[in-house]
C-alpha cells in the first residue's frame, strides 16, 4: 500500500484518500524548486565570480587576451547566473508589492 494514501472503507466500496493534501503537496514542490534553483544560482555565482577574479588581471591594453582567459562555458555559466539573480531579485521586490 502507498504511503501517501489511506484506504478507506465506504458501504460501496473502498476508495483511496490522500494524506497530503494538494496545497501541502504545491507547497512542497515549491520548496523543492526553490532549493534546486538556490543551488544552481550559487554554482553559477561562484564561477562568475572565478571569472571576474580572472579578468581582475587583465589591464585596458591586454583586452584581447580576455578571450583567451574566459572559455565559453564560463562566460555562459556566468550570463545563467546574471539572469537568475536578476529574476529572482524582481520576483522577490514584485511579491513584496502584492
Amino acid at each position: 500500500m502507498s504511503n501517501l494514501h489511506q484506504t478507506v472503507r465506504a458501504w460501496d466500496g473502498s476508495y483511496y484518500e490522500p494524506r497530503i493534501t494538494s496545497e501541502q503537496a504545491v507547497r512542497f514542490g515549491h520548496v523543492a524548486v526553490a532549493g534546486v534553483l538556490a543551488l544552481g544560482l550559487f554554482y553559477c555565482g561562484s564561477i562568475a565570480w572565478d571569472v571576474l577574479h580572472d579578468l581582475r588581471e587583465v589591464k585596458l591594453v591586454e583586452i584581447r587576451t580576455v578571450l583567451y582567459r574566459v572559455s565559453v562555458g564560463d562566460a555562459v555559466l556566468s550570463w545563467v547566473a546574471y539572469v537568475c539573480g536578476r529574476d529572482l531579485l524582481r520576483s522577490l521586490l514584485q511579491r513584496d508589492r502584492l
